[in-house]
């Protein structure tokens, strides 16, 4: 999985790494090619000087090879 570092937006500090919740939309885990999966990332950022920020993501992994 990649890691990425988020600053933030008020006044530039680090954004810890936090444990997102994770939730996949569908099932079953689809293999063919062709087929995807929707994944749904809910969590909370916090810089170092206390400022929060809430991210909400939909991800959809298309498989191409």
């Amino acid at each position: 999985m990649a890691r990425g570092d988020f600053n933030c937006p008020i006044d530039g500090t680090n954004m810890g790494l936090p444990v997102p919740t994770l939730r996949y939309i569908q099932g079953q885990v689809q293999t063919a090619i062709g087929d995807h999966e929707h994944m749904q990332f809910n969590l909370t950022l916090t810089c170092t000087q206390g400022h929060q920020w809430k991210i909400v993501a939909d991800i959809i992994l298309d498989r191409v090879v």
